[in-house]
């Protein structure tokens, strides 16, 4: 059952606090300082959220916030007080409480505090499962990565068959993007030893995706929480933790990571606009967004001309118009 504690040195304030919070099928602890109130967590397991009064005897409701947030952080703090200081809310707020009563307050704003407080409960629960399966992915990336052979072509092969083992499609998409890359890229006159990064970073383009729960990718962006959002836009940045493992793959890297920025700076994972963008990255963006065209991974698949129509006219702004000019050039066609 979810549970809520209750920390006020007043006796009738608690008890009316324990009603109206027990009207809301919850469980509720009850404590009359910080320290018992600590004390309590410890015997009793972690609370969705505490409310508790700022002026307690011994140690005052901030310090007890602030060991809720060191050692139980998952907790959300709701921070009550009879004195109405503008001071105190900023500096509970600091402590990473996440909302502020000024006594008296109505049952009204309590319950509208606690929704607010069991809302930022989940959010915290779902990071730190998102977590923990991402400190597992990347556990099991890693050793996987051990075997791989000392040399380029082979840790890029390795790490193909690891994309192709968890998800087939990634893979086929990634040597369609590859393929496309390199054509792009030699259009515009780029030779080795640049030609060879560009086209193992499309091959390991999306490789942080392997870091993520796959229901992130099952689900359209528009029904993922704000935290799944922000873990979904940082997937690059997966990548390019595992990826700098490997040194000789670190031209491959630095572009890779980059290769779902765009343009106009409205891409991933920093916003990097126009040429703080590496041209192999700006080479992937057009590979890619023309073959999610195409192919209909995403949408319904167009024909290549009306692709080409979309990133240079309804998409221009994404691309660097340079390499809009090779793809136009190159016109290639749909697989």
């Amino acid at each position: 059952m979810t549970r809520i504690l209750i920390v006020d040195d007043e006796l009738p304030m608690r008890r009316l606090l324990h009603n109206w919070v027990e009207a809301a099928d919850v469980g509720v602890l009850e404590a009359g300082s910080a320290e018992e109130g600590l004390a309590l967590v410890a015997s009793e397991g972690t609370p969705a959220v505490a409310l508790c009064d700022i002026r307690l005897p011994g140690n005052d409701g901030l310090w007890l916030a602030e060991q809720l947030r060191v050692s139980h952080p998952e907790t959300a703090v709701i921070m009550t007080t009879g004195v109405n200081e503008f001071d105190a809310a900023v500096t509970s707020l600091h402590a990473g409480v996440v909302d502020y009563l000024v006594k008296p307050f109505s049952r009204e704003q309590m319950t509208q505090a606690l929704n607010r407080g069991l809302f930022a409960h989940r959010s915290r629960q779902a990071l730190a499962r998102m977590h923990a399966e991402l400190d597992r992915r990347r556990a099991e990336i890693g050793d996987a990565m051990g075997e791989l052979e000392t040399n380029a072509s082979g840790a890029v092969e390795a790490l193909l068959g690891i994309l192709r083992a968890r998800h087939a499609d990634w893979h086929a998409q990634a040597r369609r993007v590859a393929r496309l890359a390199v054509n792009l890229a030699m259009t515009l006159q780029i030779r080795e030893p640049a030609l060879s990064d560009i086209e193992r970073a499309a091959l390991l383009h999306n490789f942080g995706c392997l870091a993520l729960p796959d229901t992130l990718f099952s689900r359209p962006e528009s029904a993922l929480s704000a935290v799944e959002r922000a873990e979904l836009r940082a997937y690059p940045l997966h990548g390019h933790a595992v990826l700098k493992h490997v040194p000789f793959l670190a031209a491959a890297n630095a572009i890779a990571i980059a290769a779902h920025e765009r343009y106009d700076g409205t891409g991933i994972p920093y916003g990097r606009r126009g040429e703080d963008i590496p041209l192999g990255a700006r080479i992937i963006g057009v590979a890619l967004a023309y073959d999610e065209l195409v192919s209909g991974t995403k949408e319904p698949p167009l024909a290549p001309t009306e692709a080409l129509d979309v990133l240079s006219r309804t998409r221009a702004a994404e691309f660097d118009p340079l390499v809009i000019g090779a793809l136009q050039t190159l016109r290639p066609r749909s697989e």
